[in-house]
């Protein structure tokens, strides 16, 4: 398995990790086997300076490496779609912890905010939803898609996509039905956003200190 890790600095086992994916300096690549860590490479990330499509070419840098996982602070929509479409795992969380530490507890499964495609939650199923034909449905006709995106579990999916998920409600025929939450869900819940919020601070920050470093640039 091969895990890339979006770095703050000079990349590596002992480097952090970056709060940011496309304009992360560098990307430590971890090759994993039997759930222990094998060996890193760093490789810069070239793409981190331009004005435009950084997070798609960071994407493609991945998918062109072979990665199976990618672990930053956060993803932007650009390559999140790119992802999607390659089947890489994303994972987001873990911001300011070392790499090793960082790909230790994933292999554990625990210390990340959202991962998807593979690490979907499924959630109840709704008991008035009939059976359903699943390869004459597509993504756009589920009422969780809006503007290219699943609103239920916040990730980008091709619209003609027939690989629908067991929580497909279609559109006007089924009104969906959330699950009651317990107080320990609701609590998860609201960690988890608190974490997101946290990481969203910290990648505004560090694109404010890039703003400030192109602004002496020009002087």
């Amino acid at each position: 398995m091969k895990i890339l890790v979006a770095t703050q600095t000079k990349g590596g086992l002992e480097d952090l990790v970056s709060p940011v994916f496309g304009r992360a300096p560098t990307f430590t690549i971890v090759e994993v086997k039997d759930n222990k860590i094998k060996k890193a490479e760093v490789h810069q990330n070239t793409a981190a300076s331009g004005f435009r499509g950084v997070g798609i070419q960071a994407a493609q840098f991945a998918a062109n490496k072979g990665v199976d996982v990618i672990i930053a602070g956060n993803i932007g929509p650009y390559a999140s779609s790119i992802l999607a479409q390659t089947g890489i795992e994303v994972v987001t969380g873990f911001v300011g912890m070392k790499v090793k530490d960082a790909v230790e507890s994933y292999l554990k499964g625990t210390g990340f905010a959202r991962a998807y495609p593979a690490r979907f939650p499924v959630l109840p199923a709704t008991p008035q939803a009939a059976p359903l034909a699943k390869a004459s449905l597509t993504h756009k006709e589920c009422i969780n898609f809006q503007n290219g995106f699943c609103t239920l579990y916040g990730i980008p999916v091709d619209p003609n996509g027939t690989d629908i998920c067991p929580n497909f409600m279609p559109r006007g025929k089924v009104q969906r039905i959330q699950p009651k939450l317990s107080k320990l869900d609701i609590e998860f819940e609201k960690r988890m956003l608190e974490l997101e919020k946290k990481m969203i601070e910290e990648q505004i920050n560090y694109l404010d200190k890039k703003i400030k470093e192109l602004e002496k640039l020009k002087k």
